[in-house]
């Protein structure tokens, strides 16, 4: 009989090369025909994905024959597995399933064999005693045992790898001298910014040790990075907090800040357990939604306004001209002249109530459809603010003139009309004549307008999306009956307290990279402290 008969006595590791039947498929054939066939590279995950379920938890010990049987089937028959990585590759599906016993016990496989791990290998087993650790406190001996993986690699390398030193971070984590995490992190920003996964790592430990102010600063890096924390971090955050009811306000407090200052969706995940420590220690705490005045169905506060300051208003537009407008980029897809002809209609017809990006406005109903279809949509939005005794610029391509005359000559007459080049990008046209006619102007447009913000850097990019918020127009649906246009929304739609009650939005799930929305979230919860 065949090793994959006998190894069927083992359900664990039997499901775990079953799971993928084109592989077992592989497998069999070679067993039979005693020759390498031209398989096919199959995805890494895939091959032993069955690590990731244990069938039964006794299953946690195999021989070294049966060690050496799958190590060797794997190794002749898949083209991408090979003994530089099978281990590691072994090594990860424990590290998956937090299985550390059958991890060690691979471990003494290979050193039966005489078999010396490599470090990524070594780093594999930090990660699984990471994660064995975060079920049940390690015993003294595991926590030796990592040290010594852990002088060893340091040991072995001056330069460590980000991949290496994140793996040796939780291996650390896992033990009393888990504070060492910070050299590491230095090692790993000398050359890159450390993993979402490693930065949590290291901040939900650092909370649950009651290191706060380590927990912040790393927390601060992050947001910094661009990355988003994982649900864990405001678990152990909010865990922390709770230890001590006579600081807690203030504790939460600080969160609350934190998430609304950097505009965050916490998950569902964080409400709930948030909502189980405030009902313990006896706050108030609703589910709520808002009204289009973004009025609370609770507490009945208003959300605070969004607008800006004159200040702030004064310092985009001036930065606007040089940052977004001018800069190199837009005289690829622009030209001198153009923006000089542009900046002169401006002073001569301007200021203006609205400015519209007519192809977005056209384009709403597709790509493809006939040119009557664009410009009688476009009119509609044009007559939309027309009737509200609105003065409008609508911006487009030089095209738009082939389109029907009809439609055409209605816009013209009811609104100032620019149209650049084919090839322009028109985009930054539209946001200076809105900015550049003054606070109360606003913009129709469905872009979301992500890569001008950036362009504008990290300080005047909030306020650049406030103003965005504050004063962009998008269309909804069309319909015979006419058109439905989305208003802007007016109120800050993150966390915020407001008449001394928090008003905090969630989402469903944790993102690593949410959508920047216009919309506001559908679920807040609305907590009001109890003295």
């Amino acid at each position: 009989m065949t090793f994959l008969h006998n190894i069927k006595h083992f359900p664990y590791l039997y499901q775990s090369l079953t799971f993928n039947r084109n592989f077992f498929c592989t497998i069999k054939q070679f067993s039979s025909h005693k020759q390498r066939k031209n398989y096919a590279i199959l995805p890494r995950a895939d091959l032993v994905s069955q690590f990731k379920q244990k069938v039964h938890e006794d299953e946690t010990h195999l021989c070294p024959s049966e060690w050496k049987k799958l190590r060797d089937e794997l190794v002749a028959n898949v083209r991408n597995i090979h003994l530089q990585n099978i281990d590691a590759l072994i090594l990860g599906q424990c590290n998956d399933t937090k299985d550390l016993p059958i991890a060690k016990n691979y471990i003494q496989f290979l050193e039966s064999e005489g078999i010396q791990p490599n470090n990524a290998s070594l780093g594999k087993l930090l990660k699984t005693y990471y994660l064995a650790g975060k079920d049940s406190k390690l015993s003294q001996s595991d926590e030796l045992e990592i040290m010594k993986i852990y002088n060893k690699i340091r040991a072995d390398r001056d330069a460590l790898d980000a991949g290496t030193c994140e793996n040796l971070i939780h291996g650390l984590l896992a033990t009393s001298h888990w504070k060492d995490c910070v050299d590491i992190l230095k090692i790993i920003q000398l050359s890159t910014s450390p993993s979402i996964g490693t930065y949590c790592a290291v901040i939900s430990k650092a909370f649950a040790s009651g290191q706060e102010h380590l927990g912040w600063t790393y927390l601060e890096e992050m947001m910094e990075s661009n990355k988003q924390p994982t649900c864990e971090v405001y678990i152990s955050y909010i865990d922390y907090a709770s230890m001590d009811p006579l600081t807690f306000v203030e504790n939460m407090d600080k969160m609350f800040e934190f998430v609304g200052k950097h505009e965050i969706l916490v998950s569902e995940a964080v409400i709930e357990k948030l909502k189980s420590c405030l009902e313990r220690l006896g706050h108030g705490n609703y589910f709520a939604n808002l009204n289009s005045n973004g009025k609370c169905s609770n507490c009945k506060s208003h959300m605070r306004n969004i607008s800006i300051s004159d200040d702030e208003f004064k310092t985009l537009s001036t930065s606007f001209w040089e940052r977004v407008l001018i800069r190199k980029d837009v005289f690829q897809k622009s030209t001198p002249k153009e923006v000089e002809d542009f900046t002169k209609f401006i002073e001569k017809t301007g200021p203006y109530d609205c400015v519209i990006d007519g192809l977005n406005v056209a384009y709403s109903c597709g790509a493809k459809k006939p040119p009557k279809v664009y410009v009688n949509l476009l009119s509609l939005v044009v007559k939309y603010f027309k009737r509200q005794g609105k003065h409008v610029l609508v911006l487009g391509r030089k095209h738009m003139n082939n389109w029907p005359k009809e439609g055409m000559s209605y816009v013209k007459r009811n609104a100032c009309m620019f149209l650049t080049n084919d090839l322009s990008h028109d985009d930054p046209f539209l946001l200076y004549a809105a900015i550049k006619s003054g606070q109360t102007t606003d913009f129709f447009s469905r872009d979301l307008m992500r890569s001008h913000a950036f362009l504008l850097g990290p300080e005047l990019k909030h306020i650049f999306k406030r103003w965005q918020q504050e004063h962009q127009y998008s269309l909804l649906t069309v319909s015979e009956k006419g058109i439905v246009v989305k208003e802007p929304t007016r109120y800050f739609k993150f966390a915020q307290k407001v008449n001394n009650t928090w008003h905090l939005p969630y989402k469903a799930v944790y993102s690593p990279n949410p959508p920047e929305l216009l919309e506001v979230p559908e679920n807040w919860i609305c907590i009001k402290w109890n003295k």
